[in-house]
């Protein structure tokens, strides 16, 4: 699966209600990613966000 089949929005909706361990598990039902990379990729997008 390819970074443009993630959906990136419903990540940061749910980084915004505080709800990162679902954000983790969505990312890695999208995209078949192990725990820590997802985990990684998340706390990337709420960096981003942070800015």
């Amino acid at each position: 699966m390819s970074p443009s089949d993630i959906d990136e929005a419903e990540i940061i909706v749910l980084l915004r209600l505080e709800r990162k361990i679902e954000a983790i598990k969505r990312l890695r039902e999208q995209t078949g990613m192990e725990l820590t990379a997802a985990k990684d990729a998340v706390e990337a997008i709420e960096r981003d966000q942070q800015r």
